[in-house]
């Protein structure tokens, strides 16, 4: 394992050829569609090439579109919970999306202010973390809201589930209160990774040469690692 600021990184997705192999297969269609339905996620409902860029005026609201786009990564939003977050708690949710610039990210200068425990992210993450539907005893949880939070600030949020936790060497992320200041600082990390440059130019690099321009760089890392833990045997990530 190599560690970058707070965050550690196993060594095998360090390997150029090993991360880009994760890319293609994540990325492989069959039958004229993904194998991986998550290959989606980041332009349900359109395809990449018309979608790099913005959503238009969708960035501050929470749209049909992007619960769809949690089925994408595993996700079941039930009714209940679409009610709540399109309808009842909508105002309150477009309202902390406005405080966040559509167009953020981690490794900005001043991202933390937006990170920050009691800032607009955190903020939102645990109004969508908290909604309950009154029929289950489950809460729509940690996992879904950092996801749904990703899909609409996706150069921002890094997306954290059991897999990305197992990889990485983390908590649970229901208890993994660091994640995002960790990530942040692998983001800002100087010390060279592989080919002599920082993580980022090197997640930048292999973005670029699987041709998924489309993507953030916090979306590469989360697939690698996430496609990484289902390759490794258990114990092995």
């Amino acid at each position: 394992m190599a560690m970058f600021g707070k965050l550690y990184v196993p060594d095998a997705l360090l390997v150029q050829k090993y991360a880009l192999d994760l890319l293609a297969k994540y990325f492989q269609r069959e039958g004229g569609g993904y194998v991986y339905s998550g290959a989606a996620f980041d332009t349900y409902p359109v395809r990449p090439a018309a979608v790099i860029g913005s959503r238009g005026d969708t960035g501050n609201t929470i749209t049909d579109s992007d619960l769809v786009a949690l089925s994408l990564l595993g996700i079941r939003v039930t009714g209940y919970e679409a009610l709540v977050i399109r309808q009842h708690q909508a105002r309150e949710i477009g309202n902390l999306l406005r405080s966040i610039p559509a167009d953020a990210r981690i490794d900005d200068e001043g991202s933390d202010a937006l990170l920050v425990r009691g800032g607009p992210a955190w903020t939102l993450w645990e109004l969508l973390y908290q909604i309950k539907d009154r029929t289950k005893e489950a809460r729509f949880g940690a996992v879904a809201a950092g996801k749904l939070l990703a899909r609409k600030r996706p150069g921002l949020i890094p997306i954290e589930d059991r897999l990305i936790a197992s990889v990485f060497r983390r908590q649970a992320p229901d208890r993994d209160q660091n994640w995002w200041d960790d990530v942040r600082s692998a983001a800002l990390a100087a010390q060279p990774a592989a080919n002599g440059t920082t993580l980022w130019r090197y997640l930048a690099d292999i973005r670029h040469e699987a041709s998924v321009d489309h993507l953030q760089i916090l979306r590469v890392l989360d697939i690698i690692g996430w496609m990484h833990a289902r390759r490794s045997p258990a114990g092995d990530v």
